[in-house]
């Protein structure tokens, strides 16, 4: 099965959209939209992750439908998926440690996550028929919904869903080893693992969905009538169970898989009519490299953003100095460093794509 042009793009925009929203050059100098929600509410910082994860599902889709094509045996796609969640899993607790000491070792986070959805949305393509996987799909969004508004924390008399005083939080408290990253708390936890494997699921469908045989104008209404319901019941859902990333809420997935649905099917579409394909190109270029970008946009924190030199400050500071003391607001020049760091990050894989260089694990 011919790799979707469609998903790189989609992926290269999730990735230069983390970097842009994680890389200000003044934490106290943000632009609301980049911020992430405090707590209830989804801004563009929060569709970030869930994008990531919706575009696993997609993946596992084209990539193991293609290895079937080729006879490869289940049990051994299983092994090479297993593998790459323990390589992912690593890669994951190695930044971890770059970011900390050993002491305060944070075991849950980004590519972890990824790294176990990638796994059990693997094996589920490989045994589960898709009535299945809708069914335990249905079980996991309502039966987190019911954990958490009918199932006080212990000390709690009734349900609070506030930072650290809800079930999910109160479970990663006790179960997870090590640091947390609000420390009584993980936005990575446990039991939100949970629903955030439902977001991979959505993804899965809409692979299907991309590579059924039915007509690009069909698959074009469908992938657009399901994103636009999702992200309509979302919000429906949302009036009652909040949308929230840090708890991965049901109605988080449901808004943020649906808005994934429709951007995925535009850059298909897009990318289909051939004409707006130079456009699309530069999200295409980090997409087929995003694991290289992901981790060097944490690499490269060090050197550019600490590392200060015989009393020279490091290159971020210089450069917010420079452009703040031109008379640009604090906001628009922290602004203006994200996208430079997001630019500077961009460059290796520009470089990649050229030689045709594309690094996965």
């Amino acid at each position: 099965m011919k790799r979707k042009e469609s998903i790189d793009a989609f992926r290269g925009f999730t990735i230069l959209g983390m970097i842009l929203v994680n890389s200000p050059g003044s934490w106290d100098h943000v632009y609301k939209p980049l911020l992430h929600a405090k707590w209830n509410g989804c801004t563009l910082a929060d569709l970030v992750f869930p994008f990531f994860l919706f575009i696993v599902g997609v993946t596992i889709v084209f990539a193991y439908s293609k290895y079937q094509q080729k006879g490869i045996k289940k049990i051994r796609l299983l092994r090479k998926a297993a593998l790459r969640m323990i390589i992912l899993f690593g890669i994951g607790m190695v930044l971890n440690f770059l970011m900390s000491d050993l002491k305060e070792l944070r075991i849950p986070g980004v590519l972890q996550r990824i790294a176990i959805v990638y796994f059990i949305c693997s094996l589920l393509f490989l045994y589960a028929g898709k009535r299945f996987i809708i069914a335990l799909s249905l079980i996991f969004l309502f039966g987190y919904w019911m954990l958490l508004l009918w199932l006080p924390a212990p000390g709690q008399d009734v349900v609070i869903l506030e930072p650290g005083m809800n079930i999910v939080n109160w479970v990663d408290s006790i179960v997870i080893p090590g640091k947390l990253y609000q420390k009584t708390w993980d936005p990575e936890g446990l039991l939100s693992t949970i629903t955030a494997l439902v977001t991979g699921i959505t993804g899965m469908f809409a692979g299907w969905i991309m590579a059924g045989t039915s007509n690009s104008r069909k698959k074009t209404i469908q992938l657009l009538t399901i994103g636009a319901s999702g992200t309509i019941a979302g919000l429906i859902w949302s009036i009652f169970f909040p949308l929230n990333k840090n708890l991965w809420t049901s109605s988080y997935v449901l808004f943020t898989s649906g808005l994934a649905f429709m951007i995925l099917t535009i850059f298909d579409k897009l990318l289909e009519t051939g004409k707006l394909r130079k456009w699309i190109i530069p999200f295409i270029i980090p997409g087929s490299n995003a694991l290289t970008i992901y981790i060097l946009h944490i690499v490269l924190f060090y050197p550019l953003c600490i590392l200060s030199v015989g009393g020279i400050p490091d290159v971020k500071t210089l450069f917010m100095n420079f452009f703040g003391n031109a008379g640009l607001s604090m906001n628009m020049v922290s602004l203006l460093w994200a996208i430079v760091y997001t630019m500077i990050c961009y460059i290796p894989g520009w470089y990649l794509y050229r030689k045709k260089i594309f690094l996965k694990v």
